[in-house]
């Protein structure tokens, strides 16, 4: 007999899993599957009498397979957990199995779970338990299809896995083949849409040089005047800054220098920059040339982009220099794209004020 407590213990762990369920006791947590599995599992092994623990646990994993909705996950966690464990329990589950065998089959609960256990157990123990071996190999063929079906699945699913990884090899290698090239073919098209959007709507920056004064060399050496009664030895204090002086040159000047250093931007200087209209008709082959880049950028080059940079990503080992090269043409194109549709939106509001 068992004593007390392990009675207990197998009577509460099969009632968590197979029920009917104790009365709740207050203030206490609800067991989990894997709790009562395992306390199932201590109760049977410290049992003194394992026979009588095993066939307890047996009956009751029949009578829940006779229920109407058997809870087959956890009959499969018991047995799994038991089988392999318990030399007890594989005999008296071996004298107790037609039942249970008919009811799996009449009830229609094989699962590939439980098909793959059974397996495992025919593989394991076939010369020990040759009853275990044919009740297995009677199962009905309906429900060994459904591993055959499963195992044919996961088959051809690791074979289009692996067709992937291949294909996804072949177009990364392709990329990396190629980018150099589309870097040079792009940025060429880049280039003359800005030159083209710079002649429609030119900036301070682009006509900077245009608007500097021209200035005498202020090393330039100036003739001395006989009456000038100005003594050679008197310091005269610099009028133009020595920092503008040491970059006088055009194209030593930034517009950031000038504005730094000479004021501009205060409301005491002013600058005029001439735009030309959006429609003159001087402009219109500037603009069907930027319409056109814009459009290859768009239907070509975008589209590549964006399915380079999907490979990249899927690629398993992809450079991280590649990823940003290709990031970084994209969002150039982007860029120049988002310009010229900001001026032909302000082009179309100029032709519809008119």
């Amino acid at each position: 007999m068992t004593t007390g407590s392990d009675d207990d213990s197998l009577h509460e762990g099969l009632a968590r899993l197979f029920g009917p369920a104790r009365r709740k006791r207050k203030r206490r947590r609800e067991m989990s599957e894997a709790e009562a599995v395992t306390m199932v599992k201590r109760s049977v092994r410290d049992a003194p009498n394992q026979v009588l623990a095993v066939r307890r646990t047996l009956a009751s994993i029949l009578a829940a397979l006779q229920s109407v909705a058997p809870p087959m996950h956890h009959v499969i966690a018991v047995f799994s957990s038991l089988f392999a464990r318990s030399k007890v329990f594989r005999d008296e589950f071996v004298r107790a199995m037609y039942p249970i065998f008919s009811l799996w089959s009449s009830k229609q609960l094989y699962s590939v779970e439980l098909l793959k256990l059974l397996e495992h157990w025919d593989a394991q123990h076939r010369s020990t338990y040759p009853q275990l071996h044919a009740a297995i190999e009677a199962i009905p063929a309906k429900f060994k299809n459904l591993l055959q079906a499963h195992r044919a699945k996961v088959c051809a699913a690791s074979e289009d896995a692996a067709a992937t990884t291949r294909m996804t090899e072949i177009q990364y290698t392709h990329v990396c083949s190629e980018l150099g090239d589309a870097e040079t073919a792009i940025g060429l098209v880049l280039q003359e849409m800005e030159a083209g959007l710079a002649i429609l709507v030119p900036t301070v920056e682009d006509n900077f040089e245009a608007l500097l004064p021209t200035l005498p060399p202020v090393t330039e050496h100036l003739p001395s005047d006989e009456n000038d009664d100005d003594d050679d030895d008197e310091e005269w204090e610099d009028v133009v800054p020595s920092s503008v002086v040491a970059h006088t040159s055009a194209a030593h000047l930034t517009l950031a220098d000038v504005i730094a250093q000479c004021g501009l931007g205060s409301a005491a200087y002013s600058l005029t920059i001439t735009v030309p209209a959006l429609n003159a008709p001087e402009l219109e082959h500037v603009q069907t040339a930027v319409k056109e880049s814009a459009l290859h950028l768009r239907k070509r080059y975008l589209p590549l982009l964006r399915q380079w940079q999907n490979t990249v990503n899927a690629h398993a080992s992809s450079s991280s220099d590649v990823r940003h090269r290709l990031q970084k043409l994209h969002d150039s194109v982007l860029s120049t794209l988002l310009k010229w549709n900001e001026l032909r939106e302000a082009i179309s509001l100029n032709a519809n004020s008119e």
